[in-house]
Protein backbone atom coordinates (compact mmCIF):
# COMPACT_ATOMS: atom_id res chain seq x y z
CA UNK A 1 0.00 0.00 0.00
CA UNK A 2 1.43 3.41 -0.92
CA UNK A 3 1.17 6.36 1.42
CA UNK A 4 2.32 9.66 -0.07
CA UNK A 5 3.22 11.72 3.01
CA UNK A 6 5.45 14.63 3.08
CA UNK A 7 7.74 13.26 5.37
CA UNK A 8 7.60 9.99 6.38
CA UNK A 9 10.29 7.92 7.07
CA UNK A 10 13.51 7.35 6.63
CA UNK A 11 15.67 6.27 4.11
CA UNK A 12 19.14 7.43 4.56
CA UNK A 13 22.33 5.69 3.83
CA UNK A 14 23.14 6.48 7.43
CA UNK A 15 21.48 8.44 10.15
CA UNK A 16 24.27 8.39 12.67
CA UNK A 17 24.71 10.84 15.52
CA UNK A 18 21.92 9.52 17.68
CA UNK A 19 20.85 12.18 20.19
CA UNK A 20 22.42 14.78 17.92
CA UNK A 21 20.87 18.21 17.28
CA UNK A 22 21.35 20.50 14.34
CA UNK A 23 23.21 23.76 14.89
CA UNK A 24 22.11 25.42 11.65
CA UNK A 25 20.19 28.66 11.39
CA UNK A 26 16.44 28.03 11.56
CA UNK A 27 13.65 29.40 9.44
CA UNK A 28 9.92 28.77 9.36
CA UNK A 29 8.16 26.43 6.95
CA UNK A 30 7.27 29.50 4.89
CA UNK A 31 10.85 30.82 4.97
CA UNK A 32 10.23 33.72 7.37
CA UNK A 33 12.75 34.04 10.19
CA UNK A 34 11.07 33.62 13.58
CA UNK A 35 10.93 36.65 15.83
CA UNK A 36 10.07 34.47 18.80
CA UNK A 37 10.72 30.90 19.78
CA UNK A 38 8.25 28.48 18.22
CA UNK A 39 7.17 25.21 19.82
CA UNK A 40 4.96 22.39 18.55
CA UNK A 41 3.91 19.39 20.65
CA UNK A 42 3.11 15.69 20.34
CA UNK A 43 1.24 13.51 22.86
CA UNK A 44 3.29 10.29 22.82
CA UNK A 45 2.33 8.72 26.19
CA UNK A 46 0.47 5.54 25.13
CA UNK A 47 -1.64 5.10 28.28
CA UNK A 48 -1.78 8.77 29.20
CA UNK A 49 -5.05 10.73 29.52
CA UNK A 50 -5.94 13.68 27.36
CA UNK A 51 -3.43 16.41 28.15
CA UNK A 52 -3.28 20.14 28.73
CA UNK A 53 0.08 21.87 28.52
CA UNK A 54 0.56 25.10 30.43
CA UNK A 55 3.53 27.42 29.92
CA UNK A 56 5.03 29.46 32.78
CA UNK A 57 2.38 28.32 35.26
CA UNK A 58 -0.32 30.51 33.76
CA UNK A 59 -3.34 28.41 34.74
CA UNK A 60 -5.65 30.78 32.88
CA UNK A 61 -3.80 30.30 29.60
CA UNK A 62 -3.55 26.68 28.50
CA UNK A 63 -1.26 26.72 25.49
CA UNK A 64 -2.30 23.28 24.22
CA UNK A 65 -5.62 21.80 25.39
CA UNK A 66 -7.19 18.34 25.43
CA UNK A 67 -4.56 16.55 23.34
CA UNK A 68 -5.29 12.86 22.73
CA UNK A 69 -2.64 10.19 22.24
CA UNK A 70 -0.80 10.67 18.92
CA UNK A 71 -2.29 14.14 18.57
CA UNK A 72 -0.01 17.10 18.03
CA UNK A 73 0.01 20.72 16.95
CA UNK A 74 1.47 23.22 14.54
CA UNK A 75 3.99 25.70 15.94
CA UNK A 76 2.92 28.15 18.66
CA UNK A 77 4.83 31.38 19.30
CA UNK A 78 6.40 31.56 22.77
CA UNK A 79 8.61 34.20 24.37
CA UNK A 80 12.31 33.31 24.38
CA UNK A 81 14.14 32.49 27.60
CA UNK A 82 13.63 30.01 30.40
CA UNK A 83 10.09 28.74 30.81
CA UNK A 84 8.20 26.09 32.76
CA UNK A 85 6.24 23.52 30.76
CA UNK A 86 3.58 21.79 32.86
CA UNK A 87 1.63 18.78 31.56
CA UNK A 88 -1.74 18.15 33.22
CA UNK A 89 -4.57 15.64 32.95
CA UNK A 90 -7.24 17.52 30.98
CA UNK A 91 -10.06 16.09 33.11
CA UNK A 92 -8.59 16.36 36.61
CA UNK A 93 -5.86 19.02 36.24
CA UNK A 94 -3.47 16.60 37.97
CA UNK A 95 0.12 17.55 37.13
CA UNK A 96 1.91 14.69 35.39
CA UNK A 97 5.24 16.41 34.78
CA UNK A 98 6.75 19.89 35.01
CA UNK A 99 10.12 20.85 33.56
CA UNK A 100 12.09 24.01 32.88
CA UNK A 101 13.48 24.60 29.39
CA UNK A 102 15.26 27.47 27.71
CA UNK A 103 14.02 28.35 24.23
CA UNK A 104 15.76 30.85 21.96
CA UNK A 105 14.36 33.38 19.54
CA UNK A 106 14.51 32.59 15.82
CA UNK A 107 14.39 28.89 16.77
CA UNK A 108 11.69 26.19 16.33
CA UNK A 109 11.31 23.23 18.69
CA UNK A 110 9.37 19.96 19.02
CA UNK A 111 8.15 19.12 22.52
CA UNK A 112 7.28 15.42 22.88
CA UNK A 113 5.38 14.13 25.91
CA UNK A 114 6.54 10.52 26.20
CA UNK A 115 6.68 7.57 28.57
CA UNK A 116 3.90 5.73 30.39
CA UNK A 117 1.40 7.77 32.40
CA UNK A 118 3.03 6.81 35.70
CA UNK A 119 6.37 8.20 34.52
CA UNK A 120 5.76 10.92 31.95
CA UNK A 121 8.79 12.74 30.53
CA UNK A 122 9.33 15.74 28.28
CA UNK A 123 11.73 15.70 25.35
CA UNK A 124 12.46 19.09 23.76
CA UNK A 125 14.19 18.90 20.38
CA UNK A 126 15.52 21.78 18.31
CA UNK A 127 14.20 21.66 14.75
CA UNK A 128 15.89 22.56 11.46
CA UNK A 129 13.33 24.05 9.08
CA UNK A 130 15.71 25.58 6.55
CA UNK A 131 14.77 24.68 3.01
CA UNK A 132 16.35 21.39 1.86
CA UNK A 133 18.45 21.26 -1.28
CA UNK A 134 16.53 20.88 -4.55
CA UNK A 135 15.04 17.41 -4.89
CA UNK A 136 15.68 16.55 -1.23
CA UNK A 137 13.75 16.24 2.00
CA UNK A 138 14.95 16.58 5.59
CA UNK A 139 14.23 13.93 8.21
CA UNK A 140 14.90 13.04 11.83
CA UNK A 141 13.78 9.91 13.75
CA UNK A 142 12.74 9.66 17.41
CA UNK A 143 12.10 6.47 19.38
CA UNK A 144 9.15 7.25 21.66
CA UNK A 145 7.99 3.67 22.25
CA UNK A 146 8.31 2.72 25.93
CA UNK A 147 7.00 -0.82 25.41
CA UNK A 148 9.76 -2.24 23.23
CA UNK A 149 13.40 -3.00 24.05
CA UNK A 150 16.10 -1.70 21.72
CA UNK A 151 15.14 -1.88 18.06
CA UNK A 152 16.80 -1.88 14.64
CA UNK A 153 15.41 0.35 11.90
CA UNK A 154 15.78 -0.65 8.24
CA UNK A 155 15.24 1.87 5.44
CA UNK A 156 15.45 0.33 2.01
CA UNK A 157 14.00 0.45 -1.47
CA UNK A 158 10.50 -1.09 -1.37
CA UNK A 159 11.38 -4.49 -2.84
CA UNK A 160 14.57 -5.33 -0.93
CA UNK A 161 14.13 -8.63 1.00
CA UNK A 162 14.97 -8.54 4.70
CA UNK A 163 17.81 -11.03 4.25
CA UNK A 164 19.62 -8.44 2.09
CA UNK A 165 18.73 -5.39 4.17
CA UNK A 166 21.25 -3.59 6.39
CA UNK A 167 20.07 -1.75 9.53
CA UNK A 168 20.06 2.03 9.22
CA UNK A 169 19.83 2.42 13.01
CA UNK A 170 20.95 -0.32 15.38
CA UNK A 171 20.15 -0.73 19.08
CA UNK A 172 17.93 2.33 18.87
CA UNK A 173 16.47 2.75 22.34
CA UNK A 174 13.51 4.54 23.87
CA UNK A 175 14.12 8.28 24.20
CA UNK A 176 16.91 8.32 21.57
CA UNK A 177 16.75 10.47 18.45
CA UNK A 178 18.84 10.94 15.35
CA UNK A 179 20.18 14.11 13.81
CA UNK A 180 18.46 15.62 10.78
CA UNK A 181 19.64 14.36 7.41
CA UNK A 182 18.79 15.28 3.82
CA UNK A 183 17.50 12.52 1.57
CA UNK A 184 16.52 12.28 -2.06
CA UNK A 185 12.83 12.23 -2.85
CA UNK A 186 11.44 8.82 -3.85
CA UNK A 187 9.87 5.56 -2.70
CA UNK A 188 11.17 3.71 0.34
CA UNK A 189 10.18 1.07 2.85
CA UNK A 190 10.68 1.19 6.60
CA UNK A 191 10.89 -1.96 8.69
CA UNK A 192 11.56 -2.21 12.41
CA UNK A 193 12.74 -5.31 14.24
CA UNK A 194 13.78 -6.08 17.76
CA UNK A 195 17.52 -5.49 18.00
CA UNK A 196 19.48 -8.28 16.32
CA UNK A 197 16.38 -10.02 14.94
CA UNK A 198 15.08 -10.22 11.37
CA UNK A 199 11.30 -10.54 11.76
CA UNK A 200 9.69 -7.10 11.37
CA UNK A 201 7.39 -5.90 14.13
CA UNK A 202 6.55 -2.92 11.90
CA UNK A 203 6.48 -2.61 8.10
CA UNK A 204 5.49 0.65 6.42
CA UNK A 205 5.02 -0.83 2.97
CA UNK A 206 5.90 1.63 0.20
CA UNK A 207 6.08 5.25 1.36
CA UNK A 208 6.86 8.25 -0.78
CA UNK A 209 9.19 10.96 0.47
CA UNK A 210 8.28 14.25 -1.21
CA UNK A 211 10.88 16.85 -2.11
CA UNK A 212 11.18 19.92 0.12
CA UNK A 213 9.38 18.17 3.01
CA UNK A 214 10.74 18.49 6.53
CA UNK A 215 9.66 16.08 9.22
CA UNK A 216 10.38 14.37 12.48
CA UNK A 217 9.33 10.70 12.32
CA UNK A 218 8.35 9.42 15.74
CA UNK A 219 8.15 5.70 16.55
CA UNK A 220 5.19 5.11 18.90
CA UNK A 221 3.29 2.28 20.51
CA UNK A 222 0.29 1.42 18.33
CA UNK A 223 -3.02 2.21 19.99
CA UNK A 224 -4.62 -0.91 18.50
CA UNK A 225 -4.18 -3.45 15.76
CA UNK A 226 -1.71 -6.12 14.75
CA UNK A 227 1.59 -4.31 15.13
CA UNK A 228 3.00 -3.18 18.48
CA UNK A 229 4.33 -0.04 16.78
CA UNK A 230 3.19 2.76 14.55
CA UNK A 231 4.85 5.86 13.11
CA UNK A 232 3.75 9.47 13.07
CA UNK A 233 5.42 12.29 11.21
CA UNK A 234 5.57 15.82 12.57
CA UNK A 235 5.50 17.75 9.32
CA UNK A 236 6.05 21.26 8.05
CA UNK A 237 2.42 21.40 6.88
CA UNK A 238 0.35 23.64 9.19
CA UNK A 239 -2.90 22.11 7.89
CA UNK A 240 -1.76 18.55 8.69
CA UNK A 241 0.98 18.86 11.32
CA UNK A 242 0.80 15.18 12.38
CA UNK A 243 0.38 12.27 9.97
CA UNK A 244 0.14 8.63 11.09
CA UNK A 245 1.67 5.87 9.00
CA UNK A 246 0.43 2.61 10.52
CA UNK A 247 1.88 -0.79 9.78
CA UNK A 248 0.96 -1.69 6.19
CA UNK A 249 0.13 -5.18 7.39
CA UNK A 250 -2.80 -6.24 9.54
CA UNK A 251 -3.94 -9.22 11.59
CA UNK A 252 -6.67 -11.62 10.45
CA UNK A 253 -8.29 -14.57 12.20
CA UNK A 254 -11.25 -16.86 11.51
CA UNK A 255 -14.11 -17.98 13.73
CA UNK A 256 -16.01 -20.96 12.31
CA UNK A 257 -19.62 -20.45 13.45
CA UNK A 258 -21.25 -22.50 10.67
CA UNK A 259 -22.88 -25.51 12.40
CA UNK A 260 -22.41 -27.94 9.51
CA UNK A 261 -19.03 -26.79 8.20
CA UNK A 262 -16.71 -29.48 9.51
CA UNK A 263 -13.30 -27.82 9.23
CA UNK A 264 -12.19 -25.03 6.94
CA UNK A 265 -9.12 -23.31 5.48
CA UNK A 266 -8.76 -19.65 4.47
CA UNK A 267 -6.83 -18.48 1.41
CA UNK A 268 -5.95 -14.90 0.47
CA UNK A 269 -5.17 -14.42 -3.21
CA UNK A 270 -4.87 -18.22 -3.52
CA UNK A 271 -2.34 -18.53 -0.70
CA UNK A 272 -3.41 -20.42 2.42
CA UNK A 273 -3.10 -18.27 5.56
CA UNK A 274 -5.35 -20.13 8.05
CA UNK A 275 -5.89 -23.88 8.15
CA UNK A 276 -8.12 -26.52 9.74
CA UNK A 277 -10.54 -24.49 11.83
CA UNK A 278 -13.25 -26.75 13.27
CA UNK A 279 -16.81 -25.65 14.04
CA UNK A 280 -16.71 -23.28 17.04
CA UNK A 281 -12.97 -23.04 16.49
CA UNK A 282 -11.05 -19.76 16.62
CA UNK A 283 -7.78 -19.47 14.71
CA UNK A 284 -4.78 -17.47 15.85
CA UNK A 285 -4.34 -14.03 14.38
CA UNK A 286 -2.17 -14.17 11.27
CA UNK A 287 -0.17 -11.24 9.88
CA UNK A 288 -1.29 -10.50 6.32
CA UNK A 289 -0.84 -7.69 3.80
CA UNK A 290 -3.49 -4.98 3.72
CA UNK A 291 -5.46 -3.93 0.67
CA UNK A 292 -8.33 -5.41 -1.29
CA UNK A 293 -7.80 -9.16 -1.19
CA UNK A 294 -9.54 -12.15 -2.69
CA UNK A 295 -10.64 -14.44 0.13
CA UNK A 296 -11.58 -18.09 -0.29
CA UNK A 297 -12.90 -20.37 2.43
CA UNK A 298 -12.66 -24.07 1.63
CA UNK A 299 -13.95 -27.06 3.54
CA UNK A 300 -11.42 -29.80 4.13
CA UNK A 301 -12.94 -31.88 1.34
CA UNK A 302 -11.98 -29.18 -1.15
CA UNK A 303 -15.46 -27.66 -1.40
CA UNK A 304 -15.38 -23.88 -1.81
CA UNK A 305 -17.76 -22.29 0.68
CA UNK A 306 -16.88 -18.59 0.21
CA UNK A 307 -15.19 -16.85 -2.71
CA UNK A 308 -15.17 -13.06 -2.52
CA UNK A 309 -13.15 -9.96 -1.64
CA UNK A 310 -12.38 -8.13 1.56
CA UNK A 311 -10.67 -4.80 2.17
CA UNK A 312 -8.10 -4.71 4.97
CA UNK A 313 -6.55 -1.56 6.41
CA UNK A 314 -2.99 -1.55 7.67
CA UNK A 315 -2.39 -1.70 11.40
CA UNK A 316 -5.79 -3.20 12.25
CA UNK A 317 -7.03 -6.49 13.71
CA UNK A 318 -9.84 -8.31 11.91
CA UNK A 319 -12.10 -11.27 12.69
CA UNK A 320 -13.69 -13.08 9.75
CA UNK A 321 -16.73 -15.03 10.96
CA UNK A 322 -18.16 -17.91 8.94
CA UNK A 323 -21.90 -18.09 9.65
CA UNK A 324 -25.15 -19.89 8.82
CA UNK A 325 -25.66 -23.40 7.48
CA UNK A 326 -23.63 -24.41 4.42
CA UNK A 327 -26.68 -24.17 2.15
CA UNK A 328 -26.88 -20.43 2.86
CA UNK A 329 -23.36 -19.82 4.14
CA UNK A 330 -22.07 -16.26 4.52
CA UNK A 331 -19.32 -14.41 6.30
CA UNK A 332 -18.89 -11.16 8.21
CA UNK A 333 -15.65 -9.20 8.57
CA UNK A 334 -15.33 -7.40 11.91
CA UNK A 335 -12.72 -4.81 12.86
CA UNK A 336 -11.49 -5.60 16.37
CA UNK A 337 -10.95 -2.63 18.66
CA UNK A 338 -8.08 -3.51 20.96
CA UNK A 339 -7.67 0.00 22.38
CA UNK A 340 -7.25 -0.59 26.13
CA UNK A 341 -10.25 0.24 28.33
CA UNK A 342 -9.75 2.28 31.53
CA UNK A 343 -7.76 0.74 34.39
CA UNK A 344 -9.35 -2.27 36.10
CA UNK A 345 -11.84 -2.73 33.27
CA UNK A 346 -12.40 -5.00 30.28
CA UNK A 347 -14.69 -4.50 27.31
CA UNK A 348 -17.03 -6.92 25.56
CA UNK A 349 -19.07 -6.86 22.36
CA UNK A 350 -22.00 -9.24 21.88
CA UNK A 351 -22.94 -11.15 18.72
CA UNK A 352 -25.79 -13.43 17.67
CA UNK A 353 -24.44 -16.18 15.38
CA UNK A 354 -27.03 -18.96 15.91
CA UNK A 355 -28.80 -19.29 12.53
CA UNK A 356 -32.15 -20.65 13.72
CA UNK A 357 -32.44 -18.99 17.14
CA UNK A 358 -34.89 -16.12 17.77
CA UNK A 359 -33.85 -12.60 18.65
CA UNK A 360 -32.01 -12.55 21.97
CA UNK A 361 -31.19 -10.33 24.93
CA UNK A 362 -27.69 -10.41 26.41
CA UNK A 363 -27.49 -10.06 30.20
CA UNK A 364 -24.54 -9.58 32.53
CA UNK A 365 -25.12 -10.05 36.25
CA UNK A 366 -28.92 -10.10 35.66
CA UNK A 367 -28.86 -6.76 33.82
CA UNK A 368 -29.81 -6.53 30.15
CA UNK A 369 -26.85 -5.02 28.35
CA UNK A 370 -28.00 -5.51 24.73
CA UNK A 371 -31.60 -6.25 23.78
CA UNK A 372 -33.49 -7.70 20.83
CA UNK A 373 -30.44 -8.79 18.86
CA UNK A 374 -31.23 -10.62 15.59
CA UNK A 375 -29.14 -13.27 13.88
CA UNK A 376 -25.93 -11.60 12.62
CA UNK A 377 -26.48 -8.68 14.99
CA UNK A 378 -23.47 -7.32 16.86
CA UNK A 379 -23.12 -4.65 19.51
CA UNK A 380 -20.43 -2.08 20.12
CA UNK A 381 -17.92 -2.77 22.90
CA UNK A 382 -19.26 -2.29 26.45
CA UNK A 383 -16.99 -1.79 29.47
CA UNK A 384 -17.18 -3.99 32.58
CA UNK A 385 -15.12 -4.29 35.72
CA UNK A 386 -12.43 -6.93 35.59
CA UNK A 387 -13.17 -10.21 37.39
CA UNK A 388 -15.93 -12.81 37.31
CA UNK A 389 -19.11 -11.83 35.47
CA UNK A 390 -22.28 -13.89 34.98
CA UNK A 391 -23.32 -13.94 31.30
CA UNK A 392 -26.82 -15.01 30.27
CA UNK A 393 -28.80 -15.07 27.03
CA UNK A 394 -32.60 -14.91 26.97
CA UNK A 395 -35.11 -15.05 24.18
CA UNK A 396 -35.69 -11.37 23.45
CA UNK A 397 -38.28 -9.68 25.63
CA UNK A 398 -38.87 -12.77 27.76
CA UNK A 399 -37.39 -14.60 30.74
CA UNK A 400 -36.87 -17.75 28.63
CA UNK A 401 -33.26 -18.66 29.38
CA UNK A 402 -31.20 -19.92 26.44
CA UNK A 403 -27.69 -19.76 27.95
CA UNK A 404 -26.45 -19.33 31.50
CA UNK A 405 -28.41 -19.35 34.72
CA UNK A 406 -27.70 -19.66 38.45
CA UNK A 407 -25.70 -22.87 38.12
CA UNK A 408 -23.46 -21.77 35.25
CA UNK A 409 -19.81 -20.81 35.72
CA UNK A 410 -19.09 -17.06 35.54
CA UNK A 411 -16.75 -15.79 32.86
CA UNK A 412 -13.53 -14.15 34.05
CA UNK A 413 -12.63 -10.85 32.40
CA UNK A 414 -9.04 -9.65 32.60
CA UNK A 415 -7.96 -6.09 33.14
CA UNK A 416 -7.30 -4.27 29.85
CA UNK A 417 -8.66 -7.02 27.60
CA UNK A 418 -11.22 -6.85 24.77
CA UNK A 419 -13.64 -9.74 24.16
CA UNK A 420 -16.36 -10.97 21.82
CA UNK A 421 -19.19 -12.95 23.46
CA UNK A 422 -21.01 -15.00 20.80
CA UNK A 423 -24.14 -17.14 20.66
CA UNK A 424 -23.44 -20.07 18.30
CA UNK A 425 -24.82 -23.43 17.09
CA UNK A 426 -28.36 -24.51 16.30
CA UNK A 427 -31.11 -23.55 18.73
CA UNK A 428 -31.44 -27.05 20.20
CA UNK A 429 -27.72 -27.10 21.01
CA UNK A 430 -27.19 -23.37 21.48
CA UNK A 431 -24.06 -22.39 23.34
CA UNK A 432 -21.68 -19.45 23.68
CA UNK A 433 -18.09 -18.52 22.96
CA UNK A 434 -16.08 -15.88 24.79
CA UNK A 435 -13.19 -14.93 22.55
CA UNK A 436 -10.29 -12.64 23.42
CA UNK A 437 -9.80 -9.95 20.78
CA UNK A 438 -6.33 -8.79 21.88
Amino acid sequence: MRKSLLALLLLLPMLGNINGCSDSKHEGAQGAVYRTAQVRVLHASPDGPHLDIVVNDDADDVEWADLAYQEGSEYHNLPPGEGAFTVEDSDTSQILVRELFTVEKHTPYSLIVLGVAANVELLLLEDDNTEPDTGNARLRIVNASPSQPAIDVYITEPDVPMEFAVPTLQDFEFHEFSSFVELEEGDYRVRITLSGEMEPIYDSGTVTLDQDSISTAVILDASSGGSPLTLVALTDDSEEPVVEVPDARCMLRLINASPDASFVDVLLDDTEVISTVLFKGVSDYEMVSSGTRNITVEEGSGLTLIDGTITLEGGENYTYILMNFKAAIEAILLEDDTTPPPANKAKVRFMHASPDAPHVDFLVNDTIEVSDVPFKGISSYIEFWQGDQAFEVNEAGTSVLLIGGPFSTPEHLEDGKAYTFMVVDELEDITSLLVTDN
